[in-house]
C-alpha cells in the first residue's frame, strides 16, 4: 500500500480561455476563473503484481471560485494483464464511470537515481499530449503499479510530475506487508 500526496492544478492559469471546465450544467464560468489555481488531495494505492486500486484516503473537497466545499471522489481499478481501467468519479454527488484501454505510453528509462522513501528510484520520462512527464519508480519493488494512469514501469511509481497540465503525485508513505489486493 502507497500513501500519496496528489496536486493537480484545477484551471489553467491563463482562465477559461484554455480550460474546459463543465460543473453543474454550466462551463466556463466566471466563478471558476477566481478559484485556486490548484488543489492537493490525499490518495492510497494498494495493489499486486497484475492489477491496482486506487482510492481517496477521505472523502476530499476543495473550493473552485465562489462555490466552495466540493465534493470529489475517484476510485481507479487498473487491469495490467488486460490493459484495462475502470474509474468511477463522484463529484458533488454525480457519478460517473468510465471504462477503457490503458494508454500506451512510451516510457524512457534514464540513468538517474535516487534513494526516496528508502527505496532507490529510478527516472523515466515519456510525451503525453506533447508535455513530457518525469516518474520515478523503484525496480526493488517490481510491480507495474503507479497512481492515476501513469504506470506500466518496471517498479512501482513512487513520484510523478506532469508540469504542463500541474499534477504531481508524491508518494509519503509505504506499506508493503501482505494483504495488497487478493
Amino acid at each position: 500500500m502507497v500513501h500519496y500526496s496528489h496536486t493537480f492544478k484545477i484551471l489553467d492559469g491563463k482562465g477559461a480561455s484554455n480550460a474546459v471546465v463543465e460543473i453543474g450544467g454550466q462551463q466556463n464560468g466566471e466563478d471558476y476563473i477566481q478559484g485556486p489555481e490548484h488543489t492537493t488531495m490525499s490518495r492510497t494505492l494498494v495493489f499486486n503484481s497484475t492489477t491496482s486500486l486506487m482510492h481517496p484516503s477521505d472523502v476530499q473537497s476543495f473550493e473552485i471560485g465562489a462555490r466552495p466545499n466540493w465534493e470529489y471522489i475517484d476510485t481507479m481499478f487498473v487491469d495490467f494483464e488486460k490493459g484495462t481501467y475502470s474509474q468511477w468519479v463522484e463529484f458533488n454527488a454525480d457519478p460517473y464511470l468510465v471504462k477503457d484501454q490503458l494508454p500506451r505510453v512510451s516510457w524512457r528509462l534514464t540513468d538517474e537515481n535516487r534513494m526516496y522513501l528508502g527505496h532507490r528510484v529510478v527516472k523515466a520520462t515519456a510525451t503525453i499530449d506533447s508535455s513530457v512527464v518525469e516518474a520515478w519508480f523503484s525496480p526493488d519493488i517490481p510491480v507495474p503499479a503507479g497512481p492515476g494512469l501513469y504506470n506500466r514501469l518496471p517498479g512501482l511509481v513512487l513520484l510523478v510530475t506532469h508540469a504542463a497540465v500541474g499534477e504531481v503525485y508524491a508518494a509519503e508513505s509505504i506499506d508493503l506487508a501482505p494483504p495488497l489486493l487478493p
